[in-house]
């Protein structure tokens, strides 16, 4: 519907049904459970072949650092899988967590910077780092940092393994 339209109480259009209610917030396996400090993340494995199954949920590789937001007495703060402090990288996603209406959470994803037109650049996020991840990197030079630092960061969540005082692993 176009703004109008939702202004004047227009029914939205439907191309297909509306998905079924989720029957509960406490899906089956879920418990209660107190915050971890940290959540060992699910990492990928590889297979054989490409499958689809309906008992597999898969999330798109959004081309950023995976990271965890650990949301707790209305602060954010991110570590890296291996539990190091991402926040020092980025700091203006360490605000309060206006995405969450809970008040406590782990949140599984990744920290994405976006380029001009929207989309994700991996290129532009390793530059706001400098570009150097071993010996024998370059590193970025002067004005690639400075476009990955004004590159717009964005934090893509994919997993909810705990939240308000509920595990959901």
């Amino acid at each position: 519907r176009t703004n109008e339209e939702v202004a004047a109480g227009v029914e939205p259009r439907f191309d297909r049904p509306a998905p079924a209610p989720l029957p509960s917030l406490d899906p089956p396996g879920s418990r209660p459970a107190a915050q971890l400090a940290f959540v060992e993340p699910m990492l990928a494995t590889p297979g054989t072949a490409p499958f689809d199954d309906d008992d597999w949920l898969f999330e798109p590789k959004w081309d950023g650092y995976r990271v965890q937001a650990i949301v707790s007495e209305g602060k954010v703060g991110l570590r890296t899988r291996s539990r190091n402090d991402a926040g020092r990288h980025f700091p203006e996603l360490l605000g309060p967590p206006s995405w969450l209406a809970a008040p406590e959470a782990i949140v599984d994803g990744e920290v994405v910077a976006l380029d001009a037109d929207g989309r994700p650049d991996f290129a532009l996020l390793q530059a706001r780092l400098g570009g150097g991840f071993g010996a024998a990197d370059a590193g970025a030079s002067p004005a690639a940092r400075e476009a990955g630092r004004a590159a717009p960061l964005v934090f893509m969540a994919f997993d909810l393994p705990w939240c308000a005082g509920r595990s959901y692993l």
